[in-house]
């Protein structure tokens, strides 16, 4: 029967791996020669010589205080050969970082011990490999040394896939030093059929430049028929450099490859996406609800299957009274009853208005009224959308979009009785130019709704008291600011009532901050419950019983987040911290109806989410619910380096938030390219220290390429720093982005001599799309790359609800959107640019982005342009989509920013 030659080495391989006794599954590191062989990985001789016991403790004792300093070199792995070349190998490699690891009398059953602490602890660049005379001389048989070979190429191809592996045949010797030529012979040609065909391993001919006719070393180069003189590592080192600097240089095809298939793995295969919990606390007590069915009480940790009423959502619950339910069809209101019977129909006024619709729908506490919102988006102009049918004859859809400046959806609240009948319509204000709606309730009884009411560029807030038999409204709250007054969008908007109605507890910015306040029923001010300066970041729960208000912050921490807690009555301004201090990071909180328990997430941006049950105040912990063990597990094995969170401080006293994150084997001596990824607009902070934030699992994908990716959060990103911090961007989003995360890179730059400011790209979606544009525009001679994906460079296309908080409209502010459109400085593009837009875009529409290329045409400039088709503004739609996007973007990067130190 034929057999090829790869099956031939495949079957030699495997037969020469089947003399080893393999690695256990946990690895250990063997800081001692162990006194017996007994269930060692290898076979073969393990010296106990004395003198070579002491050697070899006190060699790795040394090194363990190296494994910081060495993290990243070319590590050489071998016996006294390699050792008597000196820890930096005679200086023989220049531009590289080296880590010798050879003992003298090492055999390469020892080495296979010693490989976990010695070599695969400095997450090497590459490795070098010269061993086995020192087998022979024990007396051991070629194809025991080739298998011990075998064995440490096999585990250190499996801790990195790409690491490069240098196999340097074996030194020529003499029968005289009990070597003998035919026995290094045969040891040679183990190794290389072993190891042939295989991608990483390049094997370096190191016996025939040094042997003499009959094989033997010669006293020229090899004094001691054993080991090489100055000449001799000389000719080693010339052997060498050529085959480093191939293997090191990065490929781009193979680059290409690793990454897609790290794509794969995180986009398809989700393997580094954090498993979530289904758990919510009931209504009362402290008893929560456990995927759905189980209700476990938080003190015993006992289940017992939850009840009808307790499995219902509290989504439906506004919806459902008694035997009565209330439904939306049409636009309009229905109630029925909850066994489907008879139908009663409370709105008439949306099914012959196109564009109406009536929604929010909640029943008064005594059951009689249902509130409603009114939305009519009748003179809302249409758009159409290109559909996905036929492609001779596509047809088109009209979608309503309120752009900047232009009608947006009219709102009004309603009341109607349970029995139907005529509407009350509220006195809620509707400017000619329309409003915003945020909470809209019941105000604690059946005889007044609370409204929150916001105006149209959102520089002003209401709360009214509305009455139900006459419609009349009253404010019993109100805030302006000449920018905005909406900084957190729904987490800290509306009001929660207390002391049965009397008062209320609302969060705003007037004193600069965002604070929590008391106010009684008709509006007076009663205390501030959250003094300094610091902000809330959300509120998380009113523990009126026990008198807390609880809230995350992170006084001077901006990536992260704590819960707090404050006296409800304002009677004390201690503020007390209820997450431990030692650990730093993001924690999210649920608390228990009465206030006994929370369920607690933390994550940090390198450590996936820990779920689980902690007492209140104590924070002891009571049980663990998730902890991603095999995710966290998966994490360490990848070895990912850890992300370092820094500050920047810049002119006019403005200190940024930023992280950066290091490729595998960094090198501090050398210079590395760096990707900037870029949002810092209103919408999202990307500095976050949370498991998944600012798509981390992307970014260790460029990193694993060769480069450093840095994210820096600029003034008008919504971090915990003060209202000013927020609102410095009003009037223009773009040009003080633009201005800031340039000085912040060449802050960075100048105290880390390691970031190469000749290699600087810049990406970014969305908002950070649009930034990614301004940069390439209006510093052309600090960015070299940009791919700029959804972006927005005419912002006066935008939607009105977004744009308008923060830039008014065009009719109003002119200027600043002027200044703002990354299309009105396109004449600065130098560099290389991508754009990537979905054609199916509903909010970002394509023609915002094609007008940029039309531009970018008329100039001549040269740039890229790639679009999905119907793909909308997550471009995720169809099969491979995701990882063709993200592979794309590498693609640009690998062709266009040269990876990998200097």
């Amino acid at each position: 029967m034929h057999r090829s030659r790869s099956g031939v080495r495949a079957a030699l391989f495997s037969s020469l791996l089947a003399a080893v006794v393999a690695l256990p599954a946990t690895s250990q590191d063997f800081a001692e020669v162990p006194a017996t062989d007994d269930g060692l990985p290898g076979a073969g001789t393990l010296r106990r010589y004395d003198w070579f016991l002491k050697l070899w403790k006190d060699k790795r004792a040394g090194w363990a205080e190296d494994i910081e300093k060495d993290q990243g070199a070319v590590v050489f792995l071998g016996d006294s050969i390699t050792q008597s070349w000196g820890p930096d190998l005679g200086g023989s490699f220049p531009d590289l970082q080296v880590a010798n690891r050879g003992i003298s009398g090492d055999t390469t059953r020892g080495m296979l011990l010693r490989l976990d602490g010695d070599v695969l602890a400095l997450h090497p660049r590459a490795v070098v490999l010269l061993m086995g005379t020192n087998d022979l001389e024990e007396g051991d048989a070629p194809e025991v040394i080739a298998a011990n070979v075998g064995e440490i190429v096999r585990r250190l191809a499996a801790s990195d896939p790409t690491l490069p592996i240098v196999l340097c045949k074996v030194f020529p010797s003499s029968a005289r030093m009990r070597r003998p030529a035919d026995a290094i012979r045969r040891i040679n040609e183990l190794q290389a059929l072993a190891v042939a065909g295989h991608e990483q391993v390049t094997v370096v001919d190191t016996w025939s430049p040094f042997a003499d006719a009959g094989g033997d070393a010669t006293k020229d180069e090899f004094p001691d028929l054993l080991h090489p003189n100055e000449l001799g590592y000389a000719k080693w080192a010339e052997a060498l450099r050529p085959v480093l600097a191939r293997v090191l240089a990065p490929d781009r095809d193979a680059l290409l490859d690793r990454a897609e298939d790290r794509l794969r793995a995180v986009y398809d295969r989700g393997e580094y996406r954090a498993r979530g919990i289904d758990v919510t606390w009931l209504a009362a007590g402290s008893t929560y609800l456990l995927g759905g069915r189980r209700a476990v009480d938080a003190e015993s940790g006992v289940p017992r299957e939850a009840t009808p009423d307790e499995r219902r959502r509290e989504r439906g619950a506004g919806r459902r009274s008694g035997e009565r339910v209330l439904e939306t069809r049409g636009g309009d209101l229905f109630v029925r009853a909850r066994d489907g019977g008879d139908e009663l129909r409370l709105t008439d006024n949306a099914g012959g208005r196109d564009g109406v619709q009536n929604e929010r729908a909640q029943w008064s506490p005594d059951g009689q009224r249902v509130l409603f919102v009114e939305s009519d988006s009748s003179g809302v102009r249409f758009r159409n959308r290109l559909l996905a049918d036929d492609p001779s004859y596509p047809s088109v859809a009209p979608v309503r979009f309120a752009r900047v400046g232009e009608t947006i959806t009219a709102l009004r609240v309603g009341v109607v009785a349970a029995e139907g009948g005529e509407v009350r319509w509220l006195d809620v204000p509707r400017p000619e130019r329309g409003c915003y709606l945020g909470q809209v309730e019941w105000a604690g009884h059946s005889g007044e709704v609370l409204v929150e009411w916001l105006s149209r560029f959102r520089d002003e807030r209401r709360f009214l008291l509305c009455d139900v038999e006459t419609g009349a409204a009253k404010t019993i709250f109100q805030e302006s600011d000449p920018a905005w007054v909406v900084a957190s969008y729904g987490v800290n908007n509306g009001l929660e009532w207390l002391r049965g109605g009397e008062a209320f507890l609302v969060i705003h910015e007037r004193d600069g901050w965002r604070h929590a306040w008391l106010h009684a029923r008709d509006g007076a001010q009663l205390a501030l419950l959250t003094p300094g300066d610091f902000d809330i970041i959300e509120r998380v729960a009113v523990d009126e019983a026990n008198g807390w208000f609880y809230f995350h912050a992170a006084p001077g921490d901006a990536p992260r987040k704590y819960l707090f807690r404050v006296p409800l009555d304002g009677s004390s301004a201690a503020i007390e911290r209820i997450t431990p201090v030692d650990q730093p990071g993001t924690h999210d909180y649920r608390i228990s109806a009465d206030g006994r328990f929370a369920i607690h997430t933390f994550s940090t941006f390198d450590s996936p989410p820990v779920t689980d049950v902690v007492r209140l105040p104590s924070h002891e912990v009571v049980r663990v619910l998730e902890d991603n063990g095999e995710l966290r597990a998966r994490t360490a094995a990848a070895g990912f380096r850890e992300t370092e969170f820094l500050q920047i401080p810049i002119d006019g006293g403005v200190t940024l938030d930023a992280w950066l994150m290091k490729p595998p084997r960094f090198d501090v001596a050398k210079k590395y390219p760096v990707l900037v990824y870029v949002y810092s607009e209103p919408h999202a902070q990307t500095v976050l220290d949370s498991w998944g934030a600012a798509q981390a699992e992307y970014h260790r994908v460029v990193t694993d390429l060769g480069y450093l990716v840095l994210s820096i959060d600029s003034r008008g990103t919504p971090a915990p720093k003060g209202a000013a911090w927020r609102r410095a961007v009003f009037g223009s989003l773009g040009p003080l982005s633009t201005a800031e995360q340039a000085a912040g890179l060449e802050k960075l730059a100048g105290e880390r001599s390691y970031i190469d400011l000749d290699r600087v790209g810049i990406w970014g979606w969305s908002g950070g799309g649009s930034n990614t544009l301004n940069a390439m525009f209006r510093r052309p001679d600090l960015y070299d790359v940009g791919i700029a994906v959804a972006s927005k460079p005419q912002p006066h296309l935008y939607n009105a609800w977004f744009q308008e908080i923060y830039m008014r409209d065009r009719e109003v502010n002119p200027d600043g959107y002027q200044r703002s459109a990354p299309l009105h400085f396109a004449e600065g593009l130098a560099g290389d640019l991508l754009i990537v837009h979905g054609t199916g875009e509903l909010n970002t529409h394509v023609q915002i982005t094609e007008g940029l290329v039309d531009r970018l045409i008329a100039l001549g400039k040269r740039f890229d342009y790639f679009s999905y088709p119907n793909r909308r503004h997550g471009i995720r739609e169809g099969e491979g989509t995701t990882v063709h996007l993200r592979s794309l973007m590498v693609r640009y990067l690998l062709d266009h920013l040269p990876p990998g130190p200097r």
